[in-house]
Order: structure tokens, then C-alpha cells, then sequence
């Protein structure tokens, strides 16, 4: 998933960390 590796900039600031 794009999401959780990239960070969540505007797509599900879930997966990881909500930045």
C-alpha cells in the first residue's frame, strides 16, 4: 500500500501515521 509506506498525505492517514 502506497498509504502506510508513503505516510498519508491526503489519501487514508491511517495506515501509518496521520503525519
Amino acid at each position: 500500500m502506497l498509504c502506510g509506506q508513503k505516510g498519508g498525505k491526503a489519501n487514508h492517514s491511517h495506515s501509518s501515521k496521520p503525519h
